[in-house]
């Protein structure tokens, strides 16, 4: 347990906020990474977070996690962005890589807002059309509100559901102490 107070992040992070962050990380963007530091007996020493949009995974032909390497972007002589490597790649034990919502032999996982942005997308959608016809609502159209009506109660259940779910899977991770 001794060994565990050492890891400290960027200076002032304990493990438990390592960890939450990384998983706070990986709920929003589908992956958290964490570059694994060692001392020289190959103990580990520390966690340092990496931003998962700088970080590229390397595979195999198989899907084979082979690697893994941070870039960065930078202007070429035509004025366009060009991919640039920053440092050297880690090999898959030099990493801790969390991934949410994997699906099959996807090496990423997805992102929470991604899953639900298509219900965001038509209820934001419903709103609007539910606004165009508020001109027709004056003039006793009852059945278009009432379907609008419908269609807002089925959105809110959808992301009712899926709010449970992300509690449900949160309930079974256990938060350790530090």
């Amino acid at each position: 347990m001794k060994e565990l107070k050492r890891i400290k992040g960027f200076g002032k992070d304990t493990l438990k906020d390592i960890i939450i962050n990384l998983i706070r990380t990986s709920t929003i963007c589908g992956d958290a990474f964490a570059e694994i530091i060692r001392d020289k007996a190959g103990r580990m020493t520390n966690l340092i977070i990496r931003n998962p949009a700088s970080i590229e995974i390397q595979c195999n032909s198989k899907g084979i996690i082979t690697g893994y390497q941070q870039i960065g972007y930078k202007t070429g002589k035509n004025g366009e962005q060009e991919k640039v490597n920053i440092g050297d790649p880690w090999k898959p034990e030099e990493i801790f890589h969390l991934c949410w919502n994997r699906i099959a032999d996807e090496p990423h996982g997805i992102s929470t807002i991604q899953k639900i942005e298509s219900i965001i997308l038509k209820k934001k959608e419903a709103e609007e059309v539910k606004e165009g016809l508020s001109e027709f609502e004056e003039e006793g159209c009852n059945a278009i509100q009432a379907k609008m009506n419908y269609l807002e109660r089925k959105i809110n259940q959808s992301i009712k559901k899926l709010r449970l779910n992300i509690k449900k899977q949160f309930l079974f991770f256990d938060y350790p102490n530090s």
